[in-house]
């Protein structure tokens, strides 16, 4: 069995990096993330600090709630603690770290969204202990629901995170932040605790909480969704952790607005991710569409997001397992945007996998009697080959952190052919749909291929020295093995579905309906 590679690497580190002040640093305007796939720590849920950020998180206040982990969102190579026990790489041999150039968005709203101060109204004095405490006891079911003390508590919080001198003060880059380090802590205690009772309400599994809660918090979000740039990231970090269907209009609002900042779209598509449970959960097929729809107009009508949040929304377009908007229709509208990214060969590498993983969650059309699984396991293939190349190319350069990176994005690969076991009709072999049959063969192959590079990979790492370069020279034959494989076995067809766009590499962009844009 191929195992993941860190236990450092939790589900969720995609590295949020637009616009959230952890700690007093400035952070850049935009989403800046290393350059092929070479990512920093997030920090609870919420965002990481950019590549010119400096700086520790503050400590938290004494009237802060417990420091419950929050799930951030989708990542790759989630595996359960005792493989990641097992699957520890021993790094203290590895090369000489170097410093990765930072790739940089940016994001055309988020100068006018930095424009914006207009606090929210208060409820008047600031939340005591007891008011805190309340609140930490009702949503670990320890005290009886009070609404009036909810919306308190989140009025008091979204009227600190919108106090107009605060934001001017995350917004300019000259401030010696240190020296008003007070406004800074209180900015950040009011962000903390905007989204603990969440996460501690869906840690102690309390539904009736978690439900009054955000119906509560869902005004008020829309109302920091106009605000300050600092203020919508906060509101959308928060809402995106209440695994609540409540939440899915917002969401659904949020990706379609074009005036929206990036870091909220981001959030948004988390949300989603977050609220099916990477697919284990089934959303009401109505609001799922809606959905959908929703993250795929993100994907074709904002080519410039940048690939962080394109991989985000990729995720919760595979855990929603739609591949159409219409089920008795022939067309896989949504898995057709999704193959546009795995087929695209200058897409980058978490993009790719992030669309191979989607493909293997989505439900094949039964509208579709002529589904193309074959050319998808094709592109699954090619994108093996691409990281598999690319784990011998900087493994060779002492990049280890990044060879280990693009060996957990074929772990993706995998699961995208064989599913999650515990997801009905997960993965392409799994799939219940009658046109696997003719291709079940290819595939099976298929993964035994992309499985004997991912493994050849894992041995790169458990050697050292000479022992190391035969163990590249070896992954490189096992890559060429497959790259052998995949040119005697092209598809018989190059279209997800009869009369749809053709995808052999390269591709045009693709419509919201399948088929190909002028």
């Amino acid at each position: 069995m191929i195992k993941a590679l860190t236990p450092g690497w939790p589900r969720g580190c995609w590295r949020v990096v637009l616009a959230l002040v952890l700690g007093g640093v400035w952070p850049l305007i935009a989403l800046a993330q290393q350059t092929d796939g070479s990512r920093n720590q997030s920090s609870k849920g919420a965002a990481s600090k950019s590549g010119d950020a400096k700086g520790k998180e503050a400590e938290a206040g004494k009237d802060e709630p417990p420091k419950d982990e929050a799930p951030k969102g989708p990542t790759v190579g989630d595996r359960d603690e005792d493989e990641k026990k097992k699957a520890v790489v021993e790094t203290s041999k590895a090369g000489k770290k170097t410093a990765e150039p930072v790739e940089v968005w940016k994001d055309p709203n988020a100068d006018a969204a930095l424009k914006v101060f207009k606090q929210l109204p208060s409820p008047g004095r600031g939340l005591n202990k007891a008011e805190m405490t309340e609140i930490n006891n009702m949503a670990s079911h320890q005290a009886n629901l009070n609404p009036a003390a909810i919306k308190r508590y989140i009025d008091a919080n979204a009227a600190d995170l919108t106090r107009p001198d605060t934001l001017k003060l995350l917004a300019d880059p000259n401030a010696d932040l240190k020296k008003k380090d007070g406004p800074i802590r209180d900015w950040q205690r009011a962000a903390r605790n905007l989204v603990q009772p969440l996460v501690a309400a869906n840690n102690a599994r309390y539904a009736q909480f978690r439900t009054e809660y955000t119906r509560l918090l869902i005004p008020v979000a829309r109302e920091m969704l106009k605000n300050n740039l600092f203020a919508r990231l906060e509101a959308m970090v928060a809402l995106s952790q209440s695994t609540d269907p409540q939440a899915i209009p917002v969401y659904i609002e949020v990706l379609r607005d074009p005036n929206q900042v990036l870091c909220a779209k981001e959030r948004a598509a988390v949300g989603l991710y977050l609220l099916a449970q990477g697919g284990r959960t089934e959303i009401d097929g109505n609001q799922a569409k809606e959905a959908s729809r929703a993250l795929v107009h993100l994907l074709e009508n904002e080519p410039n997001a940048g690939w962080l949040v394109q991989a985000q929304a990729l995720k919760a377009l595979g855990a929603l397992r739609l591949s159409t908007s219409e089920l008795r229709s022939a067309r896989t509208d949504f898995a057709s945007v999704a193959l546009r990214f795995l087929a695209d060969p200058k897409a980058k590498p978490d993009v790719r996998a992030a669309a191979a993983w989607a493909l293997g969650l989505m439900r094949a059309n039964p509208g579709n009697g002529k589904y193309n699984f074959a050319l998808i396991g094709y592109h699954v293939g090619q994108d093996a080959v691409d990281l598999g190349n690319r784990v011998i190319a900087v493994d060779a350069e002492g990049k280890e952190y990044r060879a280990k990176q693009y060996t957990e994005l074929m772990l993706e690969l995998l699961e995208a052919v064989n599913g999650d076991p515990d997801i009905q009709n997960a993965g392409l072999l799994r799939s219940n749909h009658p046109n696997l049959a003719p291709s079940r063969g290819f595939l099976e192959a298929l993964d035994r291929n992309i499985r004997a590079v991912a493994q050849g990979s894992l041995d790169v790492f458990a050697n050292v020295g000479r022992l190391r370069k035969a163990k590249r020279e070896e992954l490189q034959a096992k890559v060429n093995e497959l790259k052998a494989f995949l040119a005697k076995n092209p598809p018989s067809e190059w279209a997800l579905f009869p009369g749809g766009p053709e995808f052999r590499g390269a591709q045009p962009q693709v419509a919201a309906g399948g088929q190909a844009k002028p």
